[in-house]
């Protein structure tokens, strides 16, 4: 008797959830995350209970809820519809670090875009993006610049969070000009590195939070406007970057 009622409880849980397939509830959390179930209580300004898809059951506090959704799309129903494609833009300002150069310091700023193509089950939405970073720095009358074009595969969102990782790898444009000459230097180098930051969401369409990026750029030849030409050897570069992003 106890195995048959153990069957028709096991049954009826699966008939609710594949029914709730195209109609599930969602608590979506201030750090981004969407938590998937049956909302079992709601409660103004004290918690809100769910029950997961797998049968577990979670508590979270009003003070971590953005907001409860009730009867929609699962992600995993629209990752296979093709629907969950998320863009994202947003600026970065922060300081490059020379690794090579004793350290030394510059300002950059930039910016990124891409979109979320696909949910790689619970554990992240895998990401493809192009992003711009310049770099400009002065040493008494010479002036070098560098402008990165980095094309980006991350990792959003892992494990429900904010965070992010992923490579990158792309090309870094090197300009040097004298003060007082019209002599200039110019010389484009293939580049490589990582990128790990943490997305802290405001709202669900706006969030901030640290990036580090580690950037190798490659040995290049420099030529210069007056003839000759200068092979350096490339260069280790840690950028810490602070970035808004917009969601859409």
């Amino acid at each position: 008797m106890k195995l048959h009622k153990l069957r028709i409880a096991l049954l009826l849980t699966v008939l609710f959830f594949n029914s709730s397939a195209f109609a599930i509830d969602q608590v979506i959390l201030k750090n981004g995350a969407i938590i998937e179930g049956k909302v079992l209580a709601d409660v103004p300004n004290r918690h809100v209970d769910i029950q997961l898809v797998n049968g577990n059951k979670k508590r979270f506090q009003q003070t971590e809820v953005a907001s409860v959704e009730r009867d929609v799309p699962s992600n995993v129903d629209k990752s296979m519809s093709g629907s969950t494609s998320e863009f994202y833009f947003g600026p970065q300002l922060g300081l490059n670090f020379g690794l090579n150069t004793g350290g030394t310091s510059d300002f950059s700023w930039g910016a990124r875009f891409g979109a979320n193509a696909t949910q790689l089950s619970d554990f992240a939405k895998l990401a493809f993006g192009l992003s711009f970073m310049h770099l400009q720095s002065t040493v008494s009358n010479v002036t070098g610049s560098d402008n990165q074009i980095m094309v980006q595969i991350l990792f959003r969102k892992v494990g429900n969070t904010g965070f992010y990782f992923g490579p990158e790898l792309g090309l870094d444009f090197a300009s040097i000009s004298v003060t007082g000459s019209s002599a200039s230097i110019t010389g484009t180098a293939f580049t490589f590195g990582a990128d790990l930051g943490y997305d802290y969401y405001v709202s669900s369409g706006f969030s901030f939070g640290p990036d580090v990026r580690y950037e190798h750029i490659g040995s290049t030849t420099l030529t210069a406007s007056t003839g000759g030409s200068l092979v350096t050897s490339g260069s280790d570069n840690l950028k810490a970057l602070l970035t808004g992003t917009f969601h859409f």
